[in-house]
């Protein structure tokens, strides 16, 4: 059953592994830790250490919105298990990446077609600003 579906799907196993590698290789080096991202990480570790948990999420840098709470959250998870180690926090963000692709070929292959499975992970995989954001 695996190696069928291996043989039926080997391009998509080949768009997952080309993903992993574009937001894996040398992600010590080339992540991008700019101003908002440092301000949210901050945020994160000042409400762990407060014992507060921001519902709303924070405030962005137009006053009158909010950000997301989730990515905050997650900040928070990374600061409670693995302090200041920015690689793991750059990993989870490549792991999330990369599992969204998986969940989009899976999207496309129920209720579209290997093809469309296969353009849309393509284009997830290589496109430069989803793989800066991961």
């Amino acid at each position: 059953m695996f190696r069928q579906n291996l043989r039926k799907y080997w391009p998509l196993v080949i768009i997952i592994g080309l993903a992993t590698w574009l937001r894996v290789y040398q992600l010590p080096a080339k992540a991008i830790l700019f101003g908002d991202s440092a301000r949210d990480i901050l945020a994160a570790i000042q409400a762990v250490n407060n014992h507060q948990l921001p519902l709303l999420g924070i405030p962005s840098s137009v006053p009158r919105f909010r950000q997301g709470p989730i990515s905050i959250w997650l900040a928070m998870a990374w600061y409670i298990f693995f302090d200041l180690n920015l690689l793991v926090l750059f990993l989870i963000a490549a792991l999330i990446g990369i599992i969204t692709i998986i969940i989009t070929a899976e999207f496309c292959l129920r209720y579209f077609n290997k093809k469309t499975a296969i353009l849309v992970s393509l284009l997830i995989a290589t496109s430069p600003l989803a793989i800066s954001h991961s």
